[in-house]
């Protein structure tokens, strides 16, 4: 069977190649055909040591249209992504399955609405990453949700620190692209509130001006770091070595972000909205707290920074691991898709 995935599977991180790639990885009986863009995350030696893998095909945007793919699997909504879908369409007459992954709910001011409304309408199969996406997919266009599978960590990567930190200063961490709709203003708003501990933004930046926007919203809080990009490595370092992962977004799917958390044993604090309940339990592995009540934000974190409970190494983190691990690892997520592969495509194009 041949796949063609529409985005470069080597910029690990977007959590959309994330998804796509490590389905690639854990499908070896499967072809799959996709780009080559690697970003400022991508380890030179992990990227190459997937392209080497006899399974997964670096492809150019010309020397794609040229193969008859069997499924077409595409994670979000753009108009390259539709161009790339109708183009392999129209080269296999139309027998091309597609396959579409809806990543978040839509919503009004996002930019490519209209490319996601396409994909919805036009897709073979529509998965949801959560119960929130495929309610918000439905009640927007009528369609109903093919199945929900959410997206999930690698638990050998994410993994708490061997040697726990020394104690130091309360570290939080915000951890996604800083733009917008993620609320990075909640979170600057709560360091400045609390002097005592120190807050790292860890993600690339969102949309032009906004960098320059939060940079200044941020004058003045000494407590404020912003890393920009990060190496998935460096990520898992930040990870073990956080107090707690602050996620105000009002809009999501179902957030990698959260999940590696989670799988490295570390509390997730979010807003009540969107997917957030699906993922997080008060008092078990995090808790929700509206974007209005920055107070409740404060308190909730110096109530994390001070609960023994909330030390590395400790049972109540190993709980939110091991609950991270048994409901989002990679290996079951990534077969669930294969087997959907599978069953869409009995028959090869090419012994038709």
């Amino acid at each position: 069977m041949k796949i063609f995935l529409p985005i470069s599977l080597d910029r690990y991180g977007s959590p959309i190649s994330s998804l796509l790639r490590e389905i690639a990885l854990r499908n070896r009986d499967i072809d799959f055909h996709a780009f080559s863009r690697p970003d400022a995350a991508a380890e030179i030696e992990v990227r190459e040591e997937m392209w080497r893998q006899p399974n997964i095909h670096r492809e150019s945007a010309w020397s794609c249209l040229k193969e008859a793919y069997d499924l077409a699997h595409v994670a979000s909504a753009t108009w390259r992504n539709v161009t790339f879908i109708r183009a392999a369409r129209l080269r296999a007459v139309g027998r091309t399955k597609v396959v579409y992954t809806a990543n978040v709910e839509p919503h009004d001011g996002d930019p490519h609405l209209p490319w996601m409304r396409w994909l919805v309408k036009n897709c073979d199969f529509l998965v949801s990453v959560s119960a929130a996406v495929a309610a918000s997919v439905e009640a927007r266009w009528g369609r109903k949700t093919d199945a929900i599978v959410p997206n999930g960590a690698d638990p050998a990567f994410f993994i708490p620190a061997v040697t726990p930190p020394e104690a130091a200063r309360p570290a939080f961490v915000y951890l996604g692209t800083v733009t917008k709709r993620k609320r990075p203003d909640v979170v600057i708003e709560i360091a400045r509130r609390m002097p005592e501990a120190d807050f790292t933004f860890v993600g690339p930046p969102g949309l032009e001006g906004e960098p320059a926007h939060y940079a200044a919203l941020a004058r003045g809080v000494p407590n404020v770091t912003f890393t920009g990009g990060q190496t998935r490595k460096q990520v898992r370092a930040w990870l073990q070595n956080a107090t707690a992962v602050l996620f105000p977004s009002d809009v999501e799917g179902l957030p990698l972000s959260i999940v590696e958390a989670h799988m490295t044993g570390v509390p997730v604090v979010a807003q009540p909205v969107t997917c957030m309940p699906e993922i997080i339990t008060e008092g078990r592995n995090g808790s929700l707290i509206p974007a209005s009540d920055v107070e409740g934000w404060v308190r909730c974190s110096r109530d994390l920074a001070a609960n023994p409970e909330n030390r590395h190494g400790s049972d109540w983190r190993r709980g939110i691991r091991e609950a991270a691990v048994s409901g989002y690892s990679w290996d079951s997520i990534c077969r669930t898709y294969g087997d959907l592969y599978r069953d869409l495509c009995p028959k090869r194009l090419d012994r038709v």
